[in-house]
């Protein structure tokens, strides 16, 4: 467990942080647009909008906005870092949501429902399956480009 907890650590930071590659065909905003997921493996989201989950997973959360946990976790599942703004709550089983125009999200174990409705960009690394904006796809557990809903798309 410390060993993943440890990918993530470092991954985390890589993935939110990270300078996205210059765009160089030209864009058009599309306005918002739905991403539906599950898997079990990471999923971290950056984005603005709605965002419900369901499942038995860790959580890091931050955002200005409220995370809504049913049920509550125990005060000992939860730990705020110091000067950061994340919160990280462990062995979450239950469902949450958050709605506010700067969400950062990531969820680590079983995710059986990811609704997010705006725009963003999702990493989903594991095994399991996602629908955004109608295009299907697959989780992998290698590294590639952000899935996006609702975002910029190639003007045609």
């Amino acid at each position: 467990m410390r060993h993943f907890l440890a990918i993530v650590a470092i991954a985390l930071p890589l993935v939110i942080y990270g300078q996205e590659q210059p765009v160089k065909e030209k864009r058009v905003d599309r306005g918002n647009g739905v991403i539906k997921a599950d898997g079990n493996g990471i999923v971290i989201l950056k984005g603005s909008g709605n965002v419900n989950f369901e499942g038995e997973c860790s959580i890091w959360y931050k955002g200005d906005g409220e995370l809504k946990l049913e049920p509550a976790p125990a005060p000992d599942q939860i730990t705020s870092s110091s000067g950061d703004g994340w919160r990280f709550i462990s062995c979450f089983k239950g469902k949450g949501s958050v709605s506010e125009n700067k969400i950062h999200l990531a969820l680590s174990g079983k995710v059986t429902k990811l609704e997010a409705s705006g725009k963003g960009r999702v990493f989903l690394w594991g095994k399991g399956s996602y629908s955004a904006d109608g295009i299907e796809g697959r989780w992998t557990p290698e590294h590639r480009k952000p899935i996006l809903y609702g975002k910029l798309l190639k003007e045609e």
